[in-house]
């Protein structure tokens, strides 16, 4: 049982306890590890000291200081285990408090390297040397892996001469004999994208050390971040993660520079990898791969359980009112929503329902914000949207105007007009045929008989079929002429282009009843051959104005004559002729010449 106990501080690490220790009875390190822990050797005295529960039982009751209060206040142990697992805390709770234990301390599940030295901050051993009889102690946070800044004094923290090392021969040294008097002071700069980062983490980890009560629930936890990884697109709502958009989003967010100050230890190379498959994986996550994730999300540690207790799958209500008929039309008065159904990638199909009885679907949650006014699907007009119809209907107003009214097409009116059975007799756009295949009682109740055969007028709507085709199969060779005597580059004369220029309409006009004008457009079409002929002598008059030499592939680039018809018996001739016109010299030509002197026969049926 020790006899006295160094009044410790809020804050201060174990091992800057046992220091002080040390120092007020002059002892030497071995003399204190035999004191304080009953053996001359102990495991990582900076970070979290096996034997821990001996020197708990060694402080006198008087003190008030048990295992719970050492481990909670005096190690960095509650800020890893607010996100362990009930497993993961029982097996710690038991190596802790076996003696003989030397495991007790690769419990603390991090990918991160130990900093090499103890850290402190250089205002916060100023005001403690005024303030405190013993000087500047050893802070816990300062000694969390990726705490590299003060939150309190937005400093940087400074490295000491004391090495943390997880050897059992460490020294117990003060911080207040170690630290100069007057050490170098960083302030962070607001304007830094990786100062402000660093000032983040470090003000999580001290809420979180702060509070060693607290506990998250990993799985939850997971499902929270893939919930709001997928709200910003950056995973699928089924709970796979779009690699690639979330390490651009990665980027983007941690800039190089604080990527760098984390690449001393392996999680900043984790991450600086890329290896975004063992981010959301509960049991490997440690507290940085938390805070990565929190601060990806837009979460913070204050706000957690209140977040955790809200439904995750959809954007922040309330929800707009789409019902034009309704005095809240445009408002956002529903409060909640109805789950329709889930589709295959996850995403939630919500049914929202206004107090005026208009309900819709669509998918939520919205990500881009486009579809939060457009309904996918409206299950429910309500009873003011059916009032309202029925007053437009019976005003006798046009159909159009009811549409932009009520913002709706006219086959939703025809169905509306049906179900509501509204009186129909005097709309000329609803006697059709749609009427009849939806609602043949209310249309043989109320329209008039059909006038068939020969009850009504019988020249109205019948066409003289004979006299349409004579006249357009007339205008059939007028218009083939002017279009080959049109200026500029030539165009081929092809049976689409003759029947819109004579107005010839298949739809209109079935081409079985016009059998003169069909045998006229046979006639009257331009060949691809005699086509490219007449472009080739349109080019050589073209191309003649030009005083500069032409070869065979000049003239093929300009004319642009198919590569299969160019060595053609049928084109021999005229290329050759072209390419004496245009001046053009060399043995090519002479090859065109020669053909067209074989091939002579064949002359008369391109002319």
């Amino acid at each position: 049982m020790l006899g006295h106990w160094p009044e410790d501080n809020s804050d201060e690490l174990i091992y800057s306890i046992c220091a002080r220790y040390k120092m007020r009875f002059n002892l030497s390190d071995f003399a204190t590890r035999r004191i304080l822990f009953g053996t001359r050797s102990t495991n990582d005295p900076a970070g979290l000291p096996t034997r821990l529960s001996y020197l708990a039982s060694c402080i006198p009751s008087g003190f008030g200081i048990s295992l719970a209060d050492l481990v909670d206040k005096h190690t960095t142990v509650p800020l890893h285990r607010a996100f362990w697992d009930a497993e993961e805390q029982s097996q710690f709770t038991r190596a802790l408090e076996d003696i003989n234990s030397r495991f007790v301390g690769l419990q603390i599940k991090s990918l991160s390297d130990r900093p090499t030295y103890l850290r402190f901050c250089p205002e916060c051993v100023r005001e403690e040397r005024e303030q405190l009889l013993d000087g500047a102690y050893w802070h816990t946070l300062h000694q969390v892996e990726w705490v590299l800044v003060c939150p309190k004094h937005r400093v940087y923290l400074n490295d000491s001469t004391v090495r943390r090392g997880a050897d059992t021969t460490t020294a117990f040294v003060c911080a207040d004999q170690v630290i100069e008097m007057q050490p170098r002071v960083k302030p962070l700069k607001e304007g830094s994208k990786c100062d402000m980062h660093l000032l983040w983490f470090a003000e999580q980890s001290a809420w979180l050390l702060s509070r060693p009560s607290i506990r998250f629930d990993p799985q939850a936890l997971v499902r929270l971040y893939k919930a709001k990884l997928a709200v910003a697109g950056l995973a699928r709502f089924g709970g796979n993660l779009r690699a690639q958009e979330l390490s651009k989003r990665f980027r983007r967010t941690f800039p190089n520079a604080f990527l760098e100050r984390l690449g001393r230890t392996s999680e900043g190379r984790c991450f600086q990898k890329r290896r975004i498959s063992h981010l959301l994986k509960p049991k490997t996550m440690s507290a940085i791969n938390h805070l990565m994730m929190m601060r990806l999300c837009g979460l913070s540690a204050d706000m957690l359980q209140i977040d955790l207790q809200q439904p995750q799958e959809i954007e922040p209500g309330p929800w707009p009112c789409l019902n034009p008929a309704c005095g809240l039309f445009g408002t956002t008065t529903i409060e909640t929503y109805d789950r329709h159904k889930i589709r295959r990638d996850g995403r939630i199909v919500g049914r929202f329902t206004c107090a005026c009885g208009f309900s819709y679907l669509r998918c939520i949650p919205d990500i881009s914000g486009a579809y939060r006014t457009k309904p996918w699907r409206i299950e429910n007009y309500g009873r003011e949207w059916d009032q309202w119809l029925s007053a437009l209907w019976m005003e006798d107003v046009p159909i159009e105007q009811i549409e932009q009214k009520l913002a709706v097409s006219e086959s939703v009116v025809k169905h509306a007009v049906v179900r509501l059975n509204l009186p129909i007799s005097c709309r000329k756009r609803i006697r059709t045929k749609w009427l009849e295949e939806h609602s043949p009682e209310i249309c043989s109740q109320l329209l008039p008989p059909k006038i068939t055969g020969k009850q009504g007028n019988t020249n109205a709507g019948t066409v003289d079929w004979g006299t349409r085709d004579s006249r357009l199969s007339a205008l059939v060779p007028a218009v083939r002429e002017s279009l080959l005597k049109r200026s500029g580059p030539p165009s081929r004369v092809s049976k689409q282009r003759l029947m819109e220029e004579i107005g010839f309409e298949h739809a209109v006009a079935p081409s079985s009843r016009l059998p003169k004008t069909m045998k006229s457009l046979e006639d009257a079409t331009e060949s691809l051959t005699k086509f490219y002929l007449r472009k080739l002598r349109w080019t050589t008059e073209t191309l003649g104005k030009r005083d500069q030499r032409w070869t065979p592939t000049k003239l093929f680039k300009v004319s642009r004559i198919p590569h299969e018809l160019r060595k053609t018996p049928m084109f021999a001739g005229p290329i050759a002729d072209a390419l004496i016109q245009l001046n053009a010299q060399g043995r090519s030509v002479g090859d065109y010449l020669r053909l067209s002197q074989t091939t002579a026969d064949l002359a008369p049926r391109v002319n």
